[in-house]
């Protein structure tokens, strides 16, 4: 359910061929799911033998940053990028489970709440952009939409950024606390390996805010979508840079979920 290595074959597939509303679901709701189902089983089912699984998610935590950024580098499509790094992020968010702990379950608690507001966003922005007729594929196809449609440009990009862990986005806290929590299990290569794979998801991240703002568009047709759309998906954008200057509130809220661990 989670996409992670060495299970994520069905990712960038399922992702590229599904309509654009039902990606944006698999990429959000099941993972919230899945993070309940794994905080059960091994949070508290098998918490006693902790360095048996820990190893494990260790390894499959590993591949899924690396081989999630580094395959994401080389797409051209745009499900297919937000596929391979959300194979990424799922590596991410492994990390607080690694931790074994009450920091660690609620940094990886935060982390796939964050990630799901940020998945629904961005997978709407396609919606916004389709306007009900052909789905947006390539990254070529967002050429000037910053020109063509400042709102719609600037909201991707808060939210492609946020993705990309920058600050003041609330995406930069999520990647924070998982980093702490392995730093805090005394696993400094895994947090040092992660911030360098942070680096090299900005690169593909920051293509698509190139394109959108920097690329001469291909064709100057305004794009404008319903009003509860657009009100959906600006909830998201600011959602992500709200949380971002403000996340002492909802980072308290999932510390005390797994107080007592």
């Amino acid at each position: 359910k989670f996409g992670a290595v060495p299970s994520q074959m069905w990712v960038p597939d399922v992702y590229h061929g599904a309509p654009t509303s039902v990606t944006a679901f698999i990429a959000s709701a099941p993972k919230i799911a899945a993070f309940a189902l794994v905080i059960r089983i091994l949070g508290y089912g098998f918490e006693k033998v902790l360095i048996d699984w820990q190893g494990m998610l260790i390894i499959m935590a590993t591949l899924s940053i690396v081989i999630g950024n580094l395959v994401a580098l080389a797409q051209d499509n745009i499900k297919r990028l937000l596929a391979y790094s959300a194979i990424a992020h799922v590596g991410f968010f492994l990390l607080g489970i690694i931790a074994g702990n009450g920091l660690g379950y609620s940094a990886a608690f935060f982390y796939i709440i964050t990630y799901a507001i940020m998945s629904l966003g961005g997978f709407g922005c396609l919606i916004y952009l389709a306007k009900g007729k052909q789905e947006v594929s390539l990254i070529s196809e967002l050429k000037g939409l910053g020109q063509r449609n400042p709102w719609g440009g600037l909201l991707i990009s808060f939210l492609f950024l946020s993705m990309a862990g920058l600050p003041p986005f609330v995406g930069f806290w999520a990647k924070l606390e998982v980093i702490r929590a392995v730093l805090e299990a005394n696993l400094v290569w895994l947090a040092i390996l992660a911030a360098a794979m942070s680096i090299v998801g900005l690169f593909y991240y920051l293509k698509v805010v190139k394109v959108i703002f920097f690329d001469p568009p291909e064709a100057e047709t305004k794009v404008k979508a319903e009003r509860g759309l657009r009100l959906a998906l600006g909830i998201t954008g600011v959602a992500v840079v709200a949380l971002g200057l403000f996340p002492a509130q909802l980072l308290e809220v999932c510390r005390q979920a797994f107080r007592y661990l």
